[in-house]
């Protein structure tokens, strides 16, 4: 179960996710596979004939001073071996410009 901290940065995150116009999945605190990050976003890149095109992001969400586990650091490892963007996040203000900076690197 996530710490009262933990859960509160868990939302401040997904809140500037959603103004952002992403599709934000919570799963902390549910049955899913252990190791699963807290949020699952397919956040939009651009428009192309009218449709969205986004990209896969997956955030491990953490109070500042922890660390993911190792079943963590292996989902968030996977994530980014198939190509999605993952990463553990302690701080909301920090998401989206971790976020552009993925998208920008591999657009360059």
């Amino acid at each position: 179960m996530l710490s009262m901290n933990e859960l509160n940065l868990v939302h401040r995150i997904e809140t500037i996710l959603r103004k952002r116009g992403c599709w934000v999945l919570k799963t902390h605190g549910s049955n899913l596979r252990l190791g699963v990050p807290d949020l699952l976003i397919s956040y939009p890149i651009s428009t192309s004939c009218g449709m969205a095109v986004s990209v896969f992001v997956a955030i491990e969400v953490k109070i500042p001073g922890k660390k993911p586990t190792a079943i963590q650091e292996y989902e968030l490892a996977k994530i980014r071996k198939s190509g999605g963007i993952a990463f553990y996040a302690d701080d909301p203000d920090s998401v989206i410009e971790t976020i552009e900076r993925e998208i920008q690197c591999r657009s360059s």
